[in-house]
């Protein structure tokens, strides 16, 4: 969050590809103030200081500031991003699914029993789902629809995750953002597959045209034509031009938090924050109890009756849309 030269660079590319678009720039905790900076025409953004939590650590308070977010924005689809994006142009590959970020099969994929717990969940409400994306990438450049926010991220849904378990058995990366709103997006039943307008930056990817062709061939995250490109740590410590150098404010005072897991919210409405820090509170049913112990033969197939996707026509979804994010599914319940 003290990345001051990469914030400006990915807010003035933004703003050069999508002009008419809504920015809004969030800093959680730090010392850093861009509310000046954004009235400039090159970045046109509103801006909010936050209470330090850690969100990108810390489901709870991630999943109420995105849900709080995507509701103020009131747009089909949001696109979140971090410093170490780099906009290289406007998107010409439309979202097709309810969320979608890097082809990030290079990281650990989801344990069976995490799958089985997320099947479990999101087929109370489409009995038909099945996970179509085994790992995660919801980093920068990620891309949500804003229906799926407003319904997965609301606090009774996020409180129901069993959290505490779900970390045991998956380890910390459970609570990164990018995990988390795999797991709480997909338990509602909304599908989370890559983008190939999002893609992965690798430092020493070789320059030559066979070199390109066979990192992209070994690593799909590899994608050197994709408009949102993460992991550019190179403008760290670039300049920030003088104009805005004058307009930054900077709050000595801020206090901010480190900790992973450690944030978390009580009841079904996220009314009040528990002291930090706090274990993971447990989920108020019983019946989204995670259970660790299962394995490969516990896995449970979707009903028989279910199409044979992905060869499935497309059908509407349950506001008459027909999307591929649908089309396998059938209309949600709840």
């Amino acid at each position: 969050f003290e990345q001051v030269p990469s914030t400006l660079q990915v807010v003035r590319s933004v703003r050069r590809f999508y002009p008419e678009a809504p920015i809004h720039l969030m800093q959680d905790g730090g010392k850093v103030d861009f509310g000046e900076v954004c009235k400039l025409p090159q970045y046109n953004c509103s801006f909010e200081i936050v209470r330090g939590e850690n969100s990108r650590w810390n489901p709870h308070s991630w999943m109420l500031r995105l849900y709080r977010v995507a509701k103020m924005l009131n747009r089909t689809y949001v696109i979140y991003l971090e410093p170490d994006v780099v906009v290289t142009r406007r998107h010409t590959s439309d979202p097709r699914h309810d969320a979608g970020g890097i082809f990030d099969d290079y990281n650990p994929g989801l344990k069976v029993a995490s799958i089985i717990y997320i099947e479990r969940l999101a087929r109370e409400r489409v009995p038909c789902f099945s996970i179509q994306w085994f790992h995660f990438g919801l980093a920068g450049g990620s891309y949500f629809r804003t229906e799926a926010i407003l319904d997965a991220f609301q606090p009774s849904k996020v409180a129901r995750v069993d959290w505490g378990n779900l970390v045991k058995k998956e380890g910390d990366k459970a609570l990164s953002s990018d995990f988390a709103m795999h797991v709480v997006l997909s338990s509602s039943g909304y599908i989370v597959y890559p983008w190939e307008e999002c893609a992965q930056n690798f430092p020493n990817a070789p320059q030559d045209p066979e070199g390109i062709k066979a990192l992209a061939k070994r690593f799909r995250a590899f994608n050197s034509s994709a408009a949102f490109q993460h992991a550019h740590k190179e403008h760290y410590h670039d300049g920030v031009p003088a104009e805005e150098l004058k307009l930054i404010k900077v709050n000595r005072f801020a206090q901010d938090v480190w900790c992973h897991g450690c944030v978390w919210y009580q009841g079904r409405d996220f009314a009040k924050r528990m002291r930090v820090p706090s274990r993971a509170p447990n989920s108020y049913d019983p019946n989204a109890k995670y259970n660790g112990s299962v394995t490969h033969k516990d896995v449970q197939p979707p009903p028989r009756y279910c199409p044979n996707w992905p060869g499935s026509a497309p059908r509407k979804n349950a506001n008459g849309k027909v999307t591929d994010a649908w089309s396998h599914q059938g209309s949600r319940k709840g």
